[in-house]
């Protein structure tokens, strides 16, 4: 419960970092896809999608940042120890787009 909680919080301050212009660097549209927080809630891993941006360059920005983001994060809550935050690039995304572009294909021939 208590991860599913922290989770959330994540997913919903990243995203308004993310919408506010927050996080210099991101020029395209980026998504939080998922957030999977370890039991002792001191590690979390963060999913993201990109359009109109590399997946690789918002990696890079968001790593070069970490450490303001991590700040801003603890900043904006209550919890005594704020999880480690870790990027990681959503490919489900760009599969599904592949699999639609060769749907597409198929149904076109």
């Amino acid at each position: 419960m208590r991860q599913r909680k922290v989770a959330s919080f994540l997913t919903r301050k990243l995203s308004e970092m993310i919408l506010a212009g927050e996080i210099e660097g991101i020029t395209g549209i980026v998504t939080i896809t998922r957030v999977d927080v370890s039991g002792d809630l001191r590690h979390a891993n963060v999913w993201f999608s990109s359009l109109k941006q590399d997946p690789e360059n918002v990696l890079s920005v968001f790593r070069r940042n970490l450490f303001d983001i991590q700040g801003q994060l603890f900043e904006d809550s209550t919890m005594r120890i704020m999880p480690k935050v870790n990027f990681r690039i959503d490919h489900s995304t760009i599969y599904s787009d592949h699999i639609n572009r060769l749907l597409s294909k198929l149904n076109d021939e």
